[in-house]
């Protein structure tokens, strides 16, 4: 039986170091030098030797995780593999995992950093509008459709029609920004949504107020205008003898929008009215379908 030498102490510690507890150090030092030696001890020459041991809660972490490849763990995570894929596969806890990373200062990346690294969602386009574009859009969605903030990167605007070519326009407008969709649904009505860059059009989101914003201006007021008659309103035609009289037609349940509109067309020299079509609790049906006008 050999006796405990300072090389082999080195060589415990080397077996140590290498992710061993003192007990395995131990078991694997008795078998290779044939040493009848205790944990104890070991534990004791290695301290008197001035190497530095794990304290109790670093032995009760490596204890734990043994069994788990550290290296491939991060190679995997740096091909872009996300936590959920290779807890699943290596068999470890994402908080294991997640604790691991931060331990090797590996940057954790988010839920949507980890969804964009996998291409299961694309980034959003970045669009640079100018005013005139901007006044379009708003006076589009202004008109007849709902913009709903759904995350801190998308906007998703939203609308029903039963107007195929309306819907038409809207998608060919849209489908530009971003993954624009619709689908029929009960009642022959058609469902559009289209999800756009967040940032891009921010603005938007201003339609849920009762004001023009300030940046529609005598410029591109008239592009807003167009927005809005596409959205919700038609034009008139009448015969007269040999003329054809038209007029343009503005829907809406917004009264101090209306009157804005007004103002600003008695500025730009246009002669304009406001009536009462429906009012709240009113009721007509449609492809023996009924509607209320609940405002």
């Amino acid at each position: 039986m050999e006796i405990i030498t300072k090389e082999i102490i080195e060589k415990a510690y080397k077996i140590y170091r290498s992710g061993n507890s003192i007990k395995a150090t131990t078991k694997l030092i008795n078998e290779k030098y044939n040493i009848g030696v205790y944990p104890a001890a070991i534990c004791k020459r290695l301290n008197n030797s001035g190497f530095t041991l794990r304290s109790s809660k670093e032995g009760t972490i490596l204890e734990k995780r043994k069994h788990i490849d550290i290296s491939k763990l991060l190679e995997n995570y740096r091909d872009n593999r996300p936590i959920r894929e290779i807890s699943r596969n290596l068999g470890v806890g994402r908080r294991t995992i997640q604790k691991i990373l931060r331990e090797n200062l590996v940057p954790i990346r988010n839920s949507r950093e980890s969804l964009l690294a996998m291409h299961h969602i694309k980034e959003k386009q970045k669009v640079l509008l100018s005013n005139t574009e901007k006044a379009y859009l708003y006076g589009l969605v202004k008109g007849d459709l709902t913009p709903v903030r759904k995350s801190d990167y998308t906007l998703k605007v939203i609308t029903h029609s039963t107007h195929k070519y309306f819907i038409d326009l809207l998608y060919d407008t849209f489908k530009n920004y971003g993954i624009t969709t619709y689908k029929e649904t009960k009642h022959n009505s058609l469902r559009f949504h289209s999800h756009i860059d967040l940032e891009s059009f921010s603005f938007l989101l201003e339609c849920k107020n009762e004001c023009l914003p300030k940046w529609i201006d005598a410029e591109n007021f008239f592009d807003f205008l167009a927005g809005f008659l596409d959205s919700d309103g038609s034009v008139m035609l009448k015969r007269s003898g040999k003329s054809i009289f038209y007029n343009l037609r503005f829907f809406g349940q917004d009264l101090e929008l209306l009157n804005q509109i007004k103002a600003r067309l008695k500025s730009l020299g246009f002669d304009s009215s406001i009536h009462l079509s429906h009012k709240k609790g009113d009721t007509h049906f449609r492809n023996e379908v009924m509607f209320r006008y609940n405002s």
